[in-house]
């Protein structure tokens, strides 16, 4: 009690809390005093580090807990003066699997966009107790270093198809990592929006739906200082290949694409013109014909008329 609020938010999350506060200052409140709207975010949280963890706990890493925050501005009297206070309501996360490689968790569809270039810009909450990772976590981050490299094949077809028809089926099963360094298996409906007046991919948005849990059902656990397991030189060469080729259909196709539209477009209007010469009734030239029949009977009539004249 007295200290603030913030000191027990992890370092990396408080730019956003901060973020999330100023965003809500001025929004109105109701004759209560309540702020109208709810403000909800997730952030790291410090645990309590008592003496049950021994004596030297100043050397220990300080723990941290995942949140859900809801959080309201209220307008409360205290003292005989009115002052205004932040009321947060914070739910802890916990993981979505309990054992190995588990499939009867509940499920719950989550939603990511990223951009043409691969960063993240959009990541559901609802994909914490799956990924571990806090929406903030993965925002400006590439998207295809959560793609488990053998994948990435699969991975590079599925953008080359949404890229084509907009949205694709739901996909094979495939990998994502999670925090602790393991992997997850879903199936993702991908859709995608290119820019009508650029003609260029904007981006790639993902449903997805966990289908399996990974080996280790803790997806909170942190890597700390553990290094991922090293890989070979063939292995490196695949993965920055297929990465390569991964980026290369984001900014490729959609010019294909539009190429195509353009060459079907101009084959359908030279079609419409040849079919518009064929309909195109031919004129009768019948009026035109001189007869010259009558011409030579005018003639001979006027001629006479002359003759007789003069007779």
């Amino acid at each position: 009690i007295g200290r603030s609020f913030i000191d027990f938010i992890h370092p990396m999350d408080r730019n956003s809390f901060v973020s999330q506060i100023m965003k809500s200052v001025d929004v109105p409140r109701d004759a209560s005093g309540t702020s109208s709207s709810v403000l909800t975010m997730c952030c790291r949280i410090r645990k309590y580090r008592g003496l049950a963890l021994g004596f030297g706990i100043k050397n220990l890493a300080i723990p941290f807990m995942p949140f859900v925050l809801k959080m309201t501005f209220k307008d409360i009297e205290h003292d005989g003066s009115k002052n205004v206070y932040l009321v947060v309501q914070a739910t802890p996360f916990t993981s979505a699997f309990k054992v190995p490689y588990d499939t009867s968790f509940k499920v719950t569809p989550f939603s990511t966009r990223h951009l043409a270039a691969g960063k993240f810009e959009l990541v559901d909450p609802s994909s914490v107790p799956y990924l571990g990772y806090l929406p903030q976590d993965l925002v400006k981050t590439d998207a295809l270093d959560l793609y488990h490299p053998d994948d990435l094949l699969y991975i590079t077809q599925m953008y080359e198809k949404v890229i084509r028809n907009g949205t694709t089926e739901l996909s094979k099963p495939y990998r994502l990592k999670v925090q602790n360094g393991d992997y997850i298996k879903v199936q993702t409906e991908f859709s995608s929006y290119i820019n009508p007046w650029s003609k260029q991919l904007e981006y790639i948005c993902g449903k997805h739906i966990v289908v399996e849990g990974p080996n280790n059902p803790d997806v909170f656990q942190s890597l700390g200082n553990q290094k991922p397991p090293k890989m070979s030189v063939d292995q490196k060469a695949k993965m920055y290949y297929l990465r390569s080729r991964v980026k290369k259909v984001m900014i490729e196709v959609p010019r294909i694409v539009e190429q195509q539209k353009k060459t079907s477009q101009r084959s359908i209007d030279l079609a419409a013109y040849a079919e518009n010469l064929v309909d195109e009734p031919i004129m009768d030239t019948e009026g035109f014909r001189f007869n010259t029949h009558d011409q030579e009977n005018s003639s001979y009539y006027e001629h006479d008329s002359v003759y007789l004249d003069r007779i």
